[in-house]
């Protein structure tokens, strides 16, 4: 499914869209890719919007990043990066015991929470 009909199956008069300054001021900082057309910028700006709570914007905002300029880079031509490619697999416990103080840390700073 493309992203426009994505777009138009969820386009919803129930679905909250916001719009408020500081939003407005993070997508005009974002670099989209140079190859998108105006249309398919709109239609990305629309579906942030739309599920804005996704994409940790909303009331559980992501990172809490003060004072650092934080680049991300999303790479999704093939070859993929090696990191994506591989299967799960048992950690060692000492694996373990590193997985679990940045989960733990990633809890503390708010990057992600518990769902049960």
């Amino acid at each position: 499914m493309s992203v426009q009909q994505e777009v138009e199956k969820h386009q919803n008069p129930t679905i909250k869209i916001i719009s408020d300054n500081r939003f407005d001021e993070g997508i005009n900082e974002t670099s989209f890719g140079k190859s998108l057309l105006p249309k398919q910028k709109t239609t990305i700006e629309h579906i942030i919007r739309t599920y804005y709570n996704e994409f940790g914007l909303g009331k559980y905002q992501l990172g809490k990043i003060e004072k650092h300029q934080v680049n991300i880079t999303l790479n999704t031509n093939k070859p993929y990066p090696p990191i994506l490619k591989k299967n799960p697999y048992p950690a060692s416990p000492h694996n373990r015991v590193e997985i679990e103080k940045g989960i733990d840390e990633s809890l503390k700073v708010r990057i992600i929470m518990l769902s049960w």
